[in-house]
């Protein structure tokens, strides 16, 4: 496994903007997930055709949710490493690992804002509330209170300014947070599903979702991640379609390409004893009728898919961020 490391004098000059030169991004597409294997969630890393597996963290605490900066050159994750479980950024072979905040707290579920500037998160304090910062973990603020305690997916729009994240307890709904207003409202609202899990296409004009249709004159209930599957709409409601079909278990967390032609999902499939105690993860092709299962071994979650060729520039501009960069990229 190739390392890149700081040169040590010029780390001296500068720790930081020297040392963030020298992250490499992987130079192909790379997918990096989460595994549980003899017992411990650890952070793996594998080609977009599930590929050369390497496992990253290779540490006994629990290392889980990782997400790729825009550029590829940090990969932001969960782990209990130091006691509670924080939030950690480290570079793509697994090296350079450190946690992000100063303040030792309990912060799960992060994601990264379209420019690589600032991080979403849920912090689990007094209340459980949908937190921003600087990816120094400076400037905190703040957005809202989440109700669920036990699960909680964030999803940050292409363009900025709204960030999705999941109510599972009081009306089995992702919600959205307007940046702008800080007004919360749910998705989607004229759709009568249970909606998890939701992420935007990387053109902004499709969402990916885990969801269920509800019983007609019905409310919605959740009733269970099994009864899950995967669609996708435009955003503003129309043109729903389901793109995995409901077996016996169903299908949960969708992750977009980065080229926006396929998507990433997990679901149980059965183990060597023939029970449904497996997670594996899938990639549907649109187009491609047949999806193709990506891992083998035990269970496998929070995949995340980074792309090169469609990834921001090392030092990003404004004019070419979010669905402006991906449409300037289309061009060249």
């Amino acid at each position: 496994m190739l390392r890149y490391k700081c040169l040590s004098v010029l780390c001296i000059l500068s720790v930081v903007s020297v040392c963030d030169v020298w992250a490499k991004a992987p130079e192909t597409a790379k997918i990096v997930f989460t595994s549980l294997r003899n017992h411990d969630r650890e952070i793996y890393i594998m080609d977009a055709n599930g590929q050369k597996e390497i496992n990253l963290t290779e540490h006994p605490a629990d290392d889980i949710q990782p997400t790729w900066s825009p550029t590829g050159e940090r990969i932001l994750f969960v782990s209990n490493r130091e006691g509670k479980h924080d939030l950690y950024l480290m570079k793509p072979d697994g090296s350079d690992i450190k946690r992000v905040f100063e303040e030792k707290s309990h912060r799960v579920a992060p994601i990264w804002s379209p420019d690589g500037k600032r991080i979403a998160y849920v912090h689990n304090g007094l209340q459980q509330t949908l937190n921003i910062a600087t990816k120094d973990g400076k400037d905190v603020e703040v957005l809202t209170t989440v109700d669920d305690l036990l699960y909680v997916n964030l999803a940050w729009s292409p363009d900025g300014t709204q960030i999705a994240f999941d109510n599972v307890v009081r009306t089995s709904r992702t919600h959205i947070v307007n940046l702008q207003t800080r007004t919360v409202e749910p998705l989607l609202p004229e759709l009568h599903f249970v909606i998890f899990n939701v992420e935007w296409s990387p053109n902004g004009k499709q969402l990916a979702f885990a969801g269920m249709e509800c019983v007609e004159n019905q409310a919605c209930r959740f009733r269970g991640f099994d009864d899950l599957t995967v669609y996708v709409v435009n955003t503003d409601g129309t043109g729903l379609k389901q793109v995995v079909v409901k077996e016996d278990f169903g299908a949960d967390y969708p992750v977009w390409s980065p080229r926006g032609n396929a998507l990433l999902y997990q679901r149980k499939v059965k183990g060597l004893l023939g029970n449904f105690d497996e997670t594996q993860l899938f990639r549907r092709i649109f187009g491609n009728d047949k999806p193709k299962q990506l891992t083998a071994i035990s269970r496998n979650l929070y995949a995340d898919w980074f792309d090169p060729a469609y990834a921001l520039p090392v030092s990003p501009q404004p004019q070419l961020l979010t669905t402006v960069w991906g449409e300037v990229k289309k061009e060249n």
